[in-house]
């Protein structure tokens, strides 16, 4: 086992996290946002297409699946979902590659992570990701209850009266977009009191 190799890994992420701390607490996003994707790949909370965070994975249009796997990054449930085993799943599951199998019924097992499609039985495997969409889970992941705290018709807007700015006017998004999004979601506060990071 490569002991040694994970100190060198925690001490790296812990730089990262130190660093982001740092940078929000001293700036606002627009001041090191041509940071944040060196942010987000270095905490693997986007990893690309193979090559790794690249100008031209930022420049590509964002996926559903993409922001529910950003949900999982953030909350520290990829693996969990990746072994899930449960077989209820979404009726458009199968438009997905296997790869995506166990992690669609893992977000139908457990709602509360705010992925439960149009209403219709459908994941929308297919669907581009909106800032809506990502309003929404950044506001779960923050700690915020839909239906308490905020709702899905006022998502846009509850999300930047908490802060979450970056998204405002846009609709459907680019990987550069979550990125920002989520360096600005970082350095917020949940509803527990905490910084997000």
């Amino acid at each position: 086992e490569n002991f040694g190799g994970n100190r060198m890994k925690t001490r790296k992420l812990l730089a990262v996290v130190l660093a982001v701390t740092m940078l929000v607490s001293l700036f606002s996003v627009p001041a090191f946002a041509e940071g944040e994707a060196t942010i987000v790949e270095d905490l693997g909370i986007l990893v690309g297409d193979g090559d790794g965070v690249t100008a031209e994975y930022l420049a590509k249009a964002a996926t559903k699946l993409q922001g529910a796997m950003v949900t999982l990054r953030l909350l520290g449930l990829e693996d969990e979902a990746v072994a899930f085993e449960g077989t209820a799943t979404f009726t458009d599951a199968g438009m997905a590659t296997p790869y995506w199998a166990p992690i669609l019924a893992y977000f139908k097992a457990n709602p509360e992570l705010g992925f439960q499609g149009p209403g219709d039985g459908s994941f929308g495997v297919k669907d581009m990701l909106t800032a809506q969409m990502l309003n929404k889970v950044l506001l779960v992941v923050l700690g915020y209850e839909e239906g308490v705290d905020f709702t899905w018709n006022t998502a846009n807007e509850d999300a930047v009266s908490m802060g979450l700015t970056a998204l405002e006017g846009k609709e459907e998004l680019t990987n550069h977009d979550i990125a920002m999004a989520i360096v600005e979601a970082l350095g917020l506060e949940t509803v527990g009191g905490m910084t997000l990071i």
